[in-house]
């Protein structure tokens, strides 16, 4: 696939590689000259300007890349990229500015709100048309050969199989004859039998009955 990007794609692109080659260019070099300050005190004069060198001088290692990046895309042309969207996002830099990401394969690219909009939902395949080294963005459009790339079939559910028992044939075999059952047990006894008990009759309606008496018996006087 071709691309064939009209004069204004191309001049926003570069406009975007030399503003970022004017944004580190003074950054790494007053990163880089406050770090040979620091080095020429800590080699002469002052050992804890050692810190200051190596606080300075990391700052200068991390702009330094993005520094070369640009100015080797000042003198390059835009290459052609095919390659699975996978990943679409946006955060804040430096808590400003909120700039919006898209992944194609392994390479990063930072765009603006208009074109990031217009990119297809992931997953997606996608040709771009872009600059080696900063990754910025001249063109893009589908891929002819898998515009979308579907979502992965569902798992088919796994069936347990289980193979059905095999049926023994019944085997006939003599009956022992039943054991003669034990006689009957008579439980033990204790004692002879009580006498049956006397109910005395109730006496009738209008009879006198003398209460009993408690204490000793009355004395007999002829005694």
């Amino acid at each position: 696939m071709s691309f064939s990007p009209s004069p204004s794609q191309l001049q926003k692109a570069r406009r975007q590689i030399i503003r970022s080659t004017l944004i580190w260019l003074p950054i790494f070099v007053l990163f880089a000259s406050i770090a040979v300050f620091f080095l020429v005190r800590a080699l002469t004069e002052e050992s804890g300007a050692w810190i200051g060198f190596a606080i300075v001088g990391l700052i200068a290692l991390l702009t330094m890349p993005l520094l070369i990046a640009a100015l080797q895309d000042l003198r390059a042309a835009p290459i052609e990229t095919e390659g699975q969207l996978a990943r679409k996002w946006r955060k804040s830099d430096f808590l400003i500015a909120k700039a919006h990401y898209v992944m194609v394969g392994k390479r990063v690219f930072r765009l603006d709100s208009h074109t990031w909009l217009q990119m297809p939902d992931v997953p997606a395949r996608v040709h771009v048309l872009h600059y080696p080294h900063t990754n910025t963005l001249v063109d893009w459009r589908r891929s002819e050969s898998d515009e979308e790339v579907g979502p992965a079939p569902a798992a088919r559910p796994w069936r347990t199989v289980t193979a059905p028992l095999a049926t023994a044939a019944p085997t006939t075999t003599d009956a022992a004859p039943a054991p003669p059952s034990a006689p009957a047990v008579q439980p033990p006894s204790f004692g002879a039998p009580l006498p049956p008990r006397r109910v005395e009759p109730s006496p009738r309606p209008g009879t006198r009955v003398d209460p009993p008496r408690c204490g000793a018996p009355p004395r007999d006087p002829d005694a």
